[in-house]
Parts: C-alpha cells; structure tokens; sequence
C-alpha cells in the first residue's frame, strides 16, 4: 500500500488549483521588476515572493503549525556559520560588509519562504499538484508564444527577445526547467513526445542555449530507448535544416570566441580560479565574488566589447558564484549535491519508465534538483531567484523523504508513472 502524505490538504480552489497560485507567486515579482528596471537584479522581486509566501502561510494555512519556529535554531546556526565564514574571508581579503550583512537578512527571508512553500507542497492533494504544474507549464508556453508573435511586449526596444515578463528566453527557461521536467515524468509517454516537440519547437524559434539545453536533458530523463530514438528521427532532420550557427558560435570552447555567451561563461570559470587563488581555497565570503574587481582576461574582453563588466556579481552561472566565495567548502556541499542529484536521477527514471509508485512530492523535488542543474552550471542569476526558491523548498522536502516507503512497492507499472492513490 502506498503511504500516502500525512498533512492535512489544503483545499483546492474552484478557480485555480493552490500549486498555480503558489507558482504565479514565485514566478512573476523577480522578473516583472526586472523588466520595468524596478530592481537591478531578482533579489528584490523573490524577496517579496518570500515575503508573500509567509503572508499564504499565515492565511490560507491557518490552523497548521507553522514550520518557523522549529526551523528557527537551525535557521541561526547556519546565519552565524556564513557569517563566520565572511569573518574569516576578511582576513584573507577585502570584504563588503554591507552587503554581505545585508544578503545574511534577505537569506533569513529566504529560507523562511523556502520552509512555508515546503509545507505547503507538502498539504497539496496529488491532483492539485499535477493540474497546477499543467496549467503552469501552459501558462509558460502561452507567455513564450506572445514573444514569438511579438504580441504584448512592452519594451521590446530595451529587451528585443523578451517574453514578457521575462526579459529574455534564457530566464524563463530556468524557472521552466522543473515544470517542465515534472510534466513529462508524471505524462503518459505519447503526451511526453508532444511536450517535448512543442518544447522544442519553440527553441528552435526562440534560438536560445539554456531552453535547447533543458529539452535535451528532459528527453534524456524521461523518455525510454525507444521513444527516445522515435524523437531523434522526427527532430533531427528538421534541425539539421535550421540555421545552426547561432549554437556553434555559442559552443565554441576554443577559447578565441567573441560572443558574449561565451565569454560570460568562460569569465565564470576564471572568476573560480581567482577566488581560490586570492583566497587560498577558503572563498572570498557570501556575496563577495565581483565586488571588488577582477583580473579575468575574459572580463576585460567584455568590458572592450560592450564598454562595461557583466556578470561579475553573479558569475554568469551559480557554480562560479558558490565556489568563488565559500571555496573547498563549496566544493564539499557540491559533492554532497551531485550524490543526492544521482539518487533523483534514479527517482525520475523509475518513475519514468517503470511506473514505480512514488509519491508525488519527492518526484517534484527531484525534478527541481534536476533543472537547477542548468541555473548552475551553464546560466545562473544569483543565489535569490526564483528556480533557487523552488531548489531550496525542494531540498527539504528531498532530506525529510523515507527512500524505502512508497518508492520501492512492488505493483503492477502505471501508465503516467503515478500510483493509483496519487492521482
């Protein structure tokens, strides 16, 4: 018998199932400031994401114990362990305190959305989180065909490719990485082909790395053999017919390119072997990467080009972010990453292409551990970001699972991957 979760659910809207409204929430503050040049960077618009999600807590859960105070001690053990962490960087280096104290605030608000929206994952009703990530992932196709047709863009001067509100293909994609990853687990496998077809169709017209990166790496996930070989003799002739050199400038690893892309990416690894060398592997302290300069080749090859430096505070992709300032520590908790991703993968596959019941909850989680994999290492835009709330509420959810409950049952395969009960 399946064990099913034992919160209590939250009851579902009329109008829009609960996980929509939680994933509008997420979703739209951080990129429509952004837009409209309200705030520099997301940090502002998921703060008040966070902000709104203790205000859902307080509300539309009223009556439930409410995750803070429990969390509270840890929550201040690991403030006091990154601060010390900055402490001992001055040392080593220069430090911005104001921002580094500053960022220490906005990750106490970020965690404590991150324990609220984990909750709430938590009370939904199966069918609730399945009808929302549907609606979610046509929500996201709807926005990207307004930016194929140019319709309802506001300032298409400023962002040419923007799918408002996202100013660019390359964010939404990032958020709709674990959408669309948990819609083709949890599809049938004929839907799944659809999905991904419709998926990269709109890459295809789009011309964007980060989406072509996303659906290649969801068909890998979810799709058997078979299905898979069935996609690659439909897309691939159409590819080759495409205008292909908008990907290979932006694959050029030689080094000698002058594509922005490329170069971003290539200042993130040498902003890595920076940090650790200024540091001597112990990292420059939370928030720190950038703020004081660089020596990058590729950083200064960006300034000639576009008259200014980019990308130097965020790294271009998270990876570079979290090395450069926590150092051999951040490499330790990326490994401790990349052991549990190992285990998700195997989650999703199973799930996939077995129809092993698995409780919905871990195989969202696990699917948002799979799309941040893009936002850190191929195109990142912080630590505060939307995809970073999701990862993050996810984490918890993933640490708090009993791997051997309902994942191992022994049932006759279900044709969406989903037990009976979680339907």
């Amino acid at each position: 018998m399946v064990q099913t979760q034992s919160l209590a659910v939250v009851p579902r809207s009329s109008a829009l199932p609960e996980f929509l409204k939680l994933l509008l929430l997420i979703a739209i503050p951080a990129p429509l400031l952004a837009y409209f040049s309200w705030a520099s960077s997301y940090s502002v618009g998921v703060m008040l994401s966070c902000i709104g999600l203790l205000v859902y807590g307080a509300t539309a859960m009223r009556g439930r114990r409410s995750p803070l105070p429990a969390a509270l001690p840890g929550l201040l053990c690991g403030l006091a362990v990154i601060a010390l962490h900055l402490l001992i960087s001055s040392f080593l280096g220069p430090v911005d305190w104001g921002r580094g104290l500053g960022s220490l605030v906005m990750l106490a608000i970020f965690v404590a959305g991150a324990l609220v929206l984990k909750q709430a994952l938590l009370c939904l009703a199966p069918q609730d989180l399945l009808k929302g990530a549907r609606y979610g992932l046509y929500g996201l196709a709807f926005i990207s065909l307004l930016g194929i047709l140019d319709w309802l863009q506001p300032d298409k001067a400023t962002w040419p490719k923007s799918l408002f509100p996202f100013s660019e293909p390359s964010h939404l994609a990032l958020f709709l990485a674990p959408i669309l990853i948990f819609n083709c687990i949890t599809a049938q496998p004929r839907a799944r082909l659809l999905i991904l077809a419709a998926a990269l169709t709109a890459t295809a017209i789009l011309q964007n790395v980060t989406l072509a990166t996303i659906c290649l790496m969801t068909a890998v996930l979810c799709l058997s053999p078979r299905y898979l070989l069935l996609l690659a003799v439909t897309v691939v002739p159409a590819v080759l017919l495409l205008d292909l050199e908008y990907y290979l400038v932006r694959l050029d690893f030689s080094g000698e390119s002058d594509n922005l892309t490329n170069l971003v990416f290539f200042q993130g690894w040498q902003l890595i072997l920076e940090a650790l060398e200024r540091s001597h592997g112990f990292g420059l302290g939370f928030q720190q990467l950038g703020v004081f300069g660089t020596d990058s080749d590729a950083a200064e090859l960006i300034r000639f080009i576009m008259g200014e430096y980019l990308n130097l505070l965020d790294g271009g992709f998270n990876l570079a972010k979290f090395i450069g300032e926590f150092g051999v520590f951040g490499m330790m908790l990326l490994a401790a990453f990349l052991y549990q991703l190992g285990v998700a993968i195997k989650l999703l596959r199973r799930t996939a292409t077995r129809g092993q019941a698995i409780p919905l909850s871990h195989v969202f989680a696990a699917s948002c551990m799979m799309g941040y994999t893009v936002e850190l290492f191929l195109r990142g835009v912080g630590y505060f970001s939307p995809s970073g709330l999701l990862l993050l509420s996810a984490a918890l959810i993933w640490l708090d699972r009993k791997p051997n409950s309902a994942s191992t049952v022994a049932r006759p395969p279900c044709p969406t991957g989903i037990s009976q009960q979680a339907r």
